[in-house]
């Protein structure tokens, strides 16, 4: 006698004590093995979710095969479409093989749907999200149901509930955003801090803010092509920044509340999901957002150092040195979406110390996806450095994306550097790029690009925050003669100048640029997005189906 379930209304489960007659809305699951698998298998875990992902049932059985579960539409709507995880387990509670299954229901019929464990399907067939091993091949979860007994196993078909298929920007067809295997929650278990690398595709958590002081943990070993333990993919594509393109490909990605993922290394970071990518917590490549360290988001350009101008396309001016008095001019802020602000200083025998505007460059579209640049160094003989531009950031996922109340996406602009001893300030970094792509996007959170604060002679400004205040600049300080940075860029993307005294401030770094791309590419984004959209600098499209 076989094992029989029913899922209800309220979504639960309970035992009807074998197969009853079949009859009215129902799909009965049917799960079979072959006699090599069914020898090593010691239970089956089965997890049913309904189309909003809510759990409808979760359960492990001490299978004799076949056996079976029933499904049953809450209230009786045929429309309703589920999907069905099982785990072949052994003895010791490894997993010898997941079958996926995706469909719905026919009002008024009772249908079969045919599962089947077979030897050419091991542990080692790690397909996507959306996708079952049949033969030993990865193939489409999504089957439909057929008449009590007319298969041994539910052929594939095309999924009718998914989005349209899309190309997303800059990657063409170097990437399957469909081929994510590996579902990834970040936070939530005390390692609440990651770290993506674009140098290597590592990914490792740490249990505080701090990777020198923090324990550790390994969530993806360095190297290109899909990880064995992890499954999430890493290649580099050109693209963008010289050094190509860092992406990560993934299943699914959760961001938990109080969780901070932070993106670094030479590339921008994109990372695609072949399902949802959910933000409740801190997605970031602007920076010095690692504790301990300092530098550009993951793409982004480094500040100046002293008497150099900020990296980048748009990196701030250099702030020039007094000759007579030993007054010292500061750098100017990057620039990227919006002009960084002008360095103070003066002119002495028709030489400048200010040091000029971060230009603006780049696109609407982010392609080529570019991080931000950084602030000018300032002048003198021990000035400030530049803030580090932010970085460039990429959200790839095929069904949505949604950045939920308190959660953040950040490419802020660092802070530009105090002046040793009285020396000139320095320019603030810019804000970097953002580009999300997928047929939904919600914005409950923050999404920023905000640049960073000039620093003064003796104090740095802050760094660009996802917040609507700007980044504050340096105070000035009469008593040392310095003179006050610039605020970093406010929601219109204007950026301060920095004040002139015998020290002066640097200017604050100006705005990054942010798209975003959906299947409607009509939608109004009316809060949470910095710079704001009436700046010219936020952009609303269209995705390109295939």
């Amino acid at each position: 006698m076989g094992f029989g379930f029913r899922i209800g209304c309220a979504l639960t489960a309970f035992f009807l004590g074998g197969c009853s007659p079949c009859g009215g809305t129902r799909v009965r699951v049917v799960f079979d093995a072959d006699s090599v698998v069914a020898a090593m298998a010691k239970t089956v875990h089965v997890e049913v979710l309904d189309a909003e992902g809510r759990t409808a049932l979760d359960q492990t059985f001490e299978p004799r095969f076949p056996f079976s579960i029933e499904l049953e539409p809450g209230g009786g709507d045929a429309s309703r479409r589920y999907s069905l995880v099982a785990d072949l387990l052994d003895e010791s509670g490894a997993l010898l093989q997941r079958q996926r299954a995706r469909s719905g229901y026919v009002a008024d019929e009772c249908l079969e749907l045919a599962i089947r464990f077979d030897a050419a399907c091991s542990a080692t067939t790690t397909c996507g999200l959306r996708q079952t091993c049949v033969a030993g091949e990865c193939a489409s979860a999504c089957v439909t149901p057929t008449d009590p007994g007319d298969v041994t196993r539910s052929e594939p078909v095309a999924c009718p509930d998914l989005p349209p298929a899309f190309v997303p920007t800059n990657l063409d067809d170097a990437v399957d955003p469909g081929g994510g295997r590996s579902e990834v929650v970040a936070g939530g278990d005390g390692f609440d801090f990651w770290i993506f690398d674009t140098a290597d595709g590592s990914i490792d958590s740490f249990d505080g803010p701090n990777p020198a002081t923090a324990t550790a943990r390994e969530e993806r070993a360095a190297g290109a092509g899909i990880d064995p333990t992890s499954g999430i993919v890493f290649q580099t594509i050109s693209g963008g920044a010289a050094s190509g393109l860092g992406v990560f490909v993934l299943g699914r990605l959760e961001i938990a509340p109080g969780a901070i993922v932070a993106g670094i290394g030479p590339r921008p970071l994109v990372i695609v999901s072949s399902s949802d990518i959910v933000v409740a917590g801190r997605l970031t490549v602007a920076a010095d957002r690692v504790e301990g360290s300092s530098g550009p988001g993951a793409g982004g350009d480094p500040g100046g150092m002293r008497n150099e101008n900020g990296g980048g396309a748009g990196g701030g001016g250099a702030g020039g040195e007094f000759i007579v008095n030993g007054c010292e001019g500061a750098g100017g802020g990057g620039g990227f979406g919006s002009q960084g602000g002008l360095g103070g200083g003066i002119e002495e025998d028709g030489r400048p110390t200010t040091g000029v505007r971060g230009a603006i460059y780049g696109n609407d579209t982010l392609t080529p996806l570019v991080g931000g640049s950084g602030g000018g160094g300032g002048g003198g003989g021990n000035p400030g450095y530049g803030g580090h531009g932010g970085g460039a950031l990429e959200l790839v996922a095929v069904e949505r994306i949604d950045v939920v109340l308190g959660g953040a996406v950040d490419a802020g602009g660092g802070g530009g550097r105090a002046g040793g001893g009285g020396w000139g300030g320095a320019g603030g970094g810019s804000g970097g790029a953002i580009l999300l792509e997928a047929p939904a996007v919600q914005i409950a959170g923050f999404v920023a690009a905000n640049g960073g604060g000039g620093g003064g002679p003796s104090e740095p400004g802050e760094a660009g925050q996802p917040d609507r205040a700007p980044a504050a600049g340096a105070l000035e300080n009469r008593d040392n003669f310095s003179g006050a940075g610039g605020t970093g860029s406010d929601g219109s993307g204007v950026a301060g100048d920095g004040g002139t005294m015998c020290n002066s401030g640097g200017g604050g770094g100006g705005a990054g640029r942010i798209r975003i791309q959906t299947l409607a590419g009509n939608e109004s984004y009316d809060s949470g997005l910095l710079p704001f959209t009436s700046s010219g600098l936020v952009t609303v499209g269209a995705l390109m189906l295939r």
